[in-house]
Parts: C-alpha cells; structure tokens; sequence
C-alpha cells in the first residue's frame, strides 16, 4: 500500500534537511558550500575576555582584518595572533575606515556598549555577532 506525500510536505522535508545541516554541519563545511574562493573579513570589537575566544572562532573560517579594544595591553595581546589586522580603540574610527571591507563583526563588549556597534554593523548590512543577553530581566514563575 503506497503512501501519499504532498508538495507542502516534500517541501518542509527539504528545508528541515538543509537546516539541519547547516546548524549540525562543521563551520568549515558550511564555508567551502559558500564557494572556495570566497573568504569572509571580520573585525572584532572588544576582544578581552570573551572577545578573545569569539575573535579566535571566527578566524577559524574568515580572516581578521580588524582589532578594536579599548584596552591597549589586550588588544596588542590578540593583535600578536593576526599581525596584519589593523588595530583600533575606538569601534567608530573603525567603522569609518573598515565598513567597506569588512563582511562581520564579533562584537563582545561590556553589557551597557554592546548595542550600538552591533545596530551600526546591522544597519550597514553586515553580519553580527553579539556576545550578550537579550534581556536584562529574569522572567517570573508562575
């Protein structure tokens, strides 16, 4: 006896399926799908502490061409790991000379200086990654 499947279900299969994928795939699979050729460029903005472990993830798949830290000591630190990105204090300066060739930005500054960096990257069209909750409440039970 033959099952029925519709267009909708075919449908939803195929998109499970490359979801699935793409949130289970290695980072480094997901790139060579992109294209072999194409490198992304990304900047990290506050890369002490958490930053640092965010920065060094993306440079596993995309190339740092950008540093910014306010802390000289810290971001000379990760700088010593990309010696051909360019090192900045203040994320505006960054934005004004880098918007153009940056594709990301890893974004993981203290918790009050986090937003307008990541709405500025969003608003020019780049991808953003933020390293802070989306909340500052706890919800209540009950």
């Amino acid at each position: 006896m033959s099952k029925r499947i519709s267009r909708r279900r075919v449908l939803q299969l195929g998109a499970a399926g490359t979801l699935g994928y793409l949130f289970t795939g290695s980072a480094t699979s997901v790139m060579r799908a992109a294209g072999a050729n194409d490198r992304l460029r990304v900047a990290g903005i506050g890369v002490g502490g958490k930053g640092a472990s965010d920065i060094q993830q993306a440079s596993q798949v995309m190339e740092v061409v950008a540093l910014c830290d306010i802390d000289a000591q810290r971001l000379d630190q990760r700088a010593a790991s990309w010696p051909t990105a360019k090192k900045y204090f203040d994320y505006r300066k960054l934005f004004d000379e880098m918007m153009k060739t940056i594709d990301a930005v890893t974004v993981s500054t203290p918790d009050h200086s986090h937003t307008l960096p990541s709405v500025l990257a969003m608003r020019a069209g780049k991808h953003v990654y933020c390293q802070k909750p989306l909340t500052h409440r706890r919800s209540r039970p009950g």
